[in-house]
């Protein structure tokens, strides 16, 4: 299956994870409601915009590589299977 990324939306919940980057944990523990603060919520310090980017980047990482980990995962089922 191939799929045109031009026409793909993909939604990441901003989360942390044992991989999140340690300076985004300490942010994460030194600021309660991170990362689910209010939307409403949009005056950001420099520290905070820092903070939401770096993880809205880590997140966005996770899903490209899950795609390609699944893209080879499909890949080597079907040489298994014969289909290539």
């Amino acid at each position: 299956m191939v799929i045109d990324l031009d026409k793909l939306l993909v939604i990441g919940r901003t989360t942390l994870d044992p991989r999140t980057p340690w300076w985004i944990k300490r942010y994460a523990a030194e600021h309660e409601l991170f990362p689910y603060d209010a939307t409403g919520d949009q005056f950001f310090d420099g520290d905070k915009f820092k903070a939401c980017t770096a993880l809205g980047y880590h997140v966005g990482e996770a899903v490209v590589e899950a795609k390609q980990s699944k893209e080879r995962l499909d890949a080597a089922t079907a040489l298994a299977a014969g289909k290539v």
